[in-house]
């Protein structure tokens, strides 16, 4: 009797620990993959939004959802998630800096959007297009994405690119600044050579370079725009083309030049020696890489000064677990009480089992 009771306690003791570990856990079914202070956001979030941006992305270039091309884009999830970190840390710099929404915002774009609905279409065949599951997720997608577009026009106001600056960024990178020799051309393409000469003659006598070449060249692209060929450097044309266009005269007609195309009359208008360019015609661009230069600084301090977290390994899809059944288990005993007790026994291990998980999850989540 007494071991049937031992038993009997042993049994529930490993029943009331299996099902404590097993258990519906909801922050083990949706753990949080990403904490920047007080905020989170858990795999299920996170995996809309993940779903959200590739459906854009494919959108954007034009191209089907496949599941090839999303099985491609699920390894780009880590890099999604360092994103979402920059994104919740720039709502908290929102927040600290009392900025928000236009109130009426949200409901002018929505307005908007569903004015704009092609004939025949819905606006929940457009939110289900997009990822998005319902009206009130978009919304708030609406809303996240302009306070963030708020928070960084305000972090960008506070930059501030000196003269200085910008001068020691010009010396600094006149490398980058060089310029090839170039010329500006206009050409008439023909096939024979006396029709060429014919149209030099004509030139000669005071037609219009641009109205021969819309009228006669063979060159479909020079023809629509009067022969004009831009401004090229070396090794753009080929060799005789471009050996005429480069030793030629400013305004001053020259040909017929023999290439594998026919023969071509070629006017050079302007030609743009090799050199630097100067500080005010790069001025503008150097503004911009120092301004985007300092932001990206900013968003690096703001980061360091924060307390980020992020658990990649969630991100992964967990397999679910297989139980075996060792072949003497599968056996009948005949002894109920010492198979029952070997049950207990092995389902006790199967909970020590699960509590070293649980001891890596919190871990894991330490780090």
């Amino acid at each position: 009797m007494m071991k049937r009771i031992l038993v009997l306690l042993v049994l529930l003791l490993s029943f009331a620990l299996a099902q404590e570990a097993t258990s519906p856990d909801v922050a083990a079914d949706d753990p949080v993959v990403v904490r920047v202070g007080d905020k989170e956001e858990t795999l299920s979030n996170f995996n809309d939004r993940f779903e959200i941006a590739i459906r854009s992305l494919a959108a954007q270039q034009g191209i089907g959802l496949t599941e090839e091309l999303r099985a491609q884009l699920e390894g780009f999830k880590p890099q999604f998630l360092q994103r979402r970190s920059t994104e919740l840390l720039l709502i908290s710099e929102a927040e600290a800096r009392d900025i928000g929404v236009e109130e009426g915002f949200v409901d002018s774009q929505i307005d908007e959007i569903k004015a704009s609905m092609p004939e025949g279409s819905s606006f929940e065949d457009f939110l289900a297009n997009a990822g998005f599951k319902d009206e009130a997720q978009f919304r708030d997608y609406i809303h996240e994405t302009e306070l963030l577009q708020n928070v960084v026009s305000s972090l960008q106001s506070d930059i501030e690119v000196s003269e200085e600056d910008l001068t020691a960024a010009y010396e600094e990178q006149k490398d980058q600044f060089q310029t090839d020799e170039r010329v500006c051309a206009r050409h008439i393409l023909v096939e024979t050579e006396d029709a060429a000469n014919d149209l030099l003659s004509q030139i000669n006598d005071g037609a219009d370079f641009a109205e021969l070449a819309s009228a006669n060249s063979i060159d479909p692209s020079g023809a629509s725009n009067g022969g004009d060929l831009g401004c090229f450097g070396r090794g753009m044309m080929v060799p005789p083309f471009e050996e005429a266009a480069f030793t030629a005269e400013t305004d001053q007609p020259v040909g017929p030049v023999q290439s594998q195309f026919g023969y071509h009359l070629i006017l050079v208008y302007d030609k743009q020696e090799a050199g630097t360019r100067s500080f005010e015609d790069v001025r503008a661009e150097l503004e911009q890489s120092l301004k985007q230069e300092k932001f990206t600084t900013m968003i690096d301090a703001l980061r360091a000064s924060a307390t980020i977290e992020t658990f990649p390994e969630a991100l992964a899809p967990v397999a679910p677990a297989t139980e075996e059944v060792p072949a003497d288990d599968a056996a009948p005993s005949d002894d109920t009480d010492t198979s029952s007790s070997g049950d207990a026994t092995d389902n006790s291990g199967d909970t020590t089992d699960n509590s070293d998980d649980a001891t890596n999850t919190e871990e894991n989540s330490g780090e």
